[in-house]
């Protein structure tokens, strides 16, 4: 256990509460702690990932998102966090869907800065009607958001049994979650007047990210009992588009005693881990998994949409730009807890080369050594025999047969010495347009061999598990019978409240409004966000002059107090 420090010192933020309401996932042979504000796995002092469950010992001692990409004029957007001793890039709750942004009174508020855990028996048990009281845990689910503060009306998914807009337990609604037992969490990357100060950047990029951390009660299954789960929604609330963008899970691995680790990762298994770099982990007592040494992963099972027609095989299924590709892990990188030109990042540029397999001084990472001017340059730090076949990090393909061949490269190949170790895996180069939507699925798996001794061992059990996992999740079903959904598909809720034509059109544009609301606001944004006009449904009379316009892009938004729309229309 320890209070992780850079190597230099910084003040915690100001603008950022810690009086936060958190919860552990716990159903399972792991307790894993999740934060408001996209913090994962610790408590801000402490390791908070305890496998097995009940032992005092962690695996991992933080998590979070990474995510960069450019606008239009080639600037630089980055949202990124790590311990939160450099600065605050992530806030808890959702924005401003006009003003893209949270007011810190918002954020700080104990309606948004929490999270929300519930048991998929506890939704079972209600939609039974076994309950005289609706549990606080269905009653508080974030099904909606506050139209005070213009946000989006749906936010966490749930059965609109009642079938109004609203979420309404009392009328039969439910949550709808993966898993046995989940966490929903809900953060953004733009706070009212501030500037991103952990990437030191005044450049945000107005997203909304939805976590669902989950796991099943399977004990029976040894992969299923040592693995949680986390679904992220990035959506890109902005009126901007992002080119060039990266996601990424950045991780700080403690495999119980942190010093004498070692971090890796699997090409074909598309996931990176640590493990222990010796025989004994720390010492061998309290806290430590001893001479039975432990491995930990994080996998990525589906990945962001890839951009379509951009000729690259993305999920390397020997396939090139089949519909709804995805890419997985597209990179791996370590780096090393210290200011040298591969340590820890301090600009916003840092932070998006290591998402793009970039070093601080902008050379690309290459094959061998430490990975700064060592030879090639590649895609995957540390791949052991993983990328043998292919030679996929080497740009390598399947289709035909053209494998790369190279040495094995792992940390024990490279001479190093066993200690604090830190990676990122990132997913893309991907677009994100205005009000696009993307997901990404990550499971963490453990592995512990209790019958022999060896760092190997450990490795070879997490492999195992991870291909059970894998198996799982695509065929969607666990050997204890469940689904990673609860089986009752959400009603959809129809953000559409208007539609809009002709599109394009050179003089006038209809609008014709789906719901009841009287003097309904509509604004019209240029490209860059600004807005150009605002009339309300009176005004309106179906139709708006657009003549007086210059040529272009134009983004139209109708908002009626419960629900908020918005459509782009080009103006010739």
């Amino acid at each position: 256990m320890k209070a992780k420090l850079l190597f230099t010192s910084f003040l915690f933020a100001v603008n950022f509460s810690f009086a936060q309401v958190s919860a552990d996932l716990d159903i399972n042979n792991v307790k894993a702690r999740i934060n408001p504000g996209g913090d994962l796995f610790w408590d801000f002092q402490t390791a908070r990932f305890e496998v097995p469950k009940g032992s005092g010992i962690n695996s991992i001692f933080a998590a979070n998102l990474w995510i960069g990409g450019m606008d239009n004029q080639n600037q630089l957007h980055v949202a990124a966090q790590t311990y939160r001793q450099a600065g605050t890039d992530f806030y808890p709750g959702p924005l401003d869907t006009l003003n893209v942004d949270i007011l810190s009174s918002v954020s700080n508020s104990a309606q948004w800065n929490r999270v929300w855990k519930i048991n998929k028996s506890t939704i079972d048990s209600f939609k039974l009607g076994l309950f005289q009281t609706i549990p606080q845990s269905i009653m508080n689910w974030p099904g909606n958001g506050d139209p005070q503060y213009n946000q989006n009306n749906y936010l966490a998914p749930y059965f609109n049994a009642g079938g109004t807009w609203k979420y309404e337990p009392a009328s039969g609604d439910y949550p709808i979650i993966k898993g046995d037992q989940a966490i929903y969490f809900i953060y953004n990357d733009h706070m009212q007047g501030v500037n991103h100060t952990e990437s030191k950047t005044s450049l945000p990029l107005g997203v909304e990210i939805h976590g669902m951390a989950y796991a099943f009660k399977c004990s029976g299954d040894s992969a299923l009992d040592n693995t949680i789960f986390i679904h992220y929604k990035i959506i890109n609330r902005s009126f901007f588009q992002w080119q060039n963008c990266y996601a990424g899970m950045w991780c700080d691995f403690d495999i119980g005693d942190y010093s004498d680790d070692y971090v890796g990762c699997d090409v074909t298994r598309q996931c990176f881990y640590g493990y222990n770099g010796d025989a004994t982990d720390g010492t061998g007592g309290p806290g430590t998994y001893g001479t039975k040494l432990g491995a930990q992963s994080v996998v990525f099972l589906h990945g962001l949409e890839s951009d379509s027609a951009d000729g690259v095989d993305n999920n390397k299924n020997c396939m090139i730009d089949e519909p709804g590709e995805t890419s997985l892990m597209s990179k791996f990188l370590y780096y090393n807890n210290d200011g040298s030109v591969i340590g820890n990042p301090d600009t916003a540029y840092h932070y998006y080369n290591y998402l793009r397999e970039l070093w601080k001084d902008n050379t690309p990472m290459s094959y061998g050594g430490n990975g700064h001017n060592s030879g090639q340059p590649c895609n995957y730090m540390f791949p052991g025999l993983s990328d043998q076949q292919y030679g996929w990090g080497l740009g390598g393909t399947c289709a035909p047969f053209n494998p790369v061949s190279s040495a094995p490269w792992d940390e024990g190949s490279s001479n190093n010495a066993p200690g604090d170790r830190r990676g990122l895996g990132s997913s893309g180069p991907f677009t994100m347009v205005p009000g696009g939507v993307y997901t990404l699925d990550l499971a963490y798996v453990f592995g512990r061999d209790y019958t022999a001794s060896g760092v190997q061992q450990s490795l070879n059990v997490m492999n195992t598990r991870i291909d059970s996992i894998r198996s799982y999740f695509n065929n969607n079903s666990t050997p204890c019978g469940q689904i990673f959904n609860t089986g009752i598909a959400q009603q959809q809720h129809h953000e559409d409240i208007f539609t809009l034509y002709p599109n394009p059109s050179s003089d006038v544009i209809n609008i014709h409004y789906t719901g009841n609301a009287k003097n309904i606001p509509v604004t019209i944004f240029d490209i860059t966000g600004k807005e150009i006009m605002k009339l309300n449904s009176s005004q309106l009379k179906n139709s708006i002059d657009i003549s007086s316009l210059p040529a272009g892009l134009y983004l139209i938004r109708v908002s009626d107090g419960e629900r908020v729309s918005t459509k782009k229309f080009v103006k010739e």
